[in-house]
């Protein structure tokens, strides 16, 4: 919800994901989609895709969050663990139209960020 991305399609994929790796005590890279998702490399392939178009959403609103409070260290927090920094800061750069790489989001970073904030509560 932080990220603005509960409304997103692929919301549901990633809470799904997240309480696999939560329930088994397992980072992304131990997943078996096909075992414990029952899901096909095909169905794996389209599920990722829907993922990275609400991380594409969120990692724009984080970056926009970032530019408006800048000194939020929550939010740089958040930009770090979930997308790593160099990703979100090439977002807000691209948000002042400055010329910047289009950021990469790694799904492996993200959900074992994720991962590691539910150790946190």
């Amino acid at each position: 919800m932080f990220l603005g991305i509960a409304a997103e399609t692929g919301s549901e994929d990633i809470r799904r994901i997240v309480k696999l790796m939560v329930d088994q005590n397992v980072n992304f890279a131990s997943i078996n989609f096909e075992r414990d998702l029952q899901m096909t490399e095909h169905d794996k392939k389209v599920v990722f895709q829907r993922i990275r178009r609400s991380l594409k959403a969120g990692i724009t609103n984080l970056a926009t969050m970032c530019i408006d409070y800048p000194e939020n260290e929550i939010l740089l927090e958040y930009a770090n663990n979930l997308f790593e920094y160099q990703n979100v800061h090439s977002e807000m750069q691209r948000q002042r139209n400055e010329e910047a790489p289009k950021s990469q989001i790694s799904l492996q970073h993200f959900f074992d960020g994720l991962w590691q904030e539910s150790f946190r509560s």
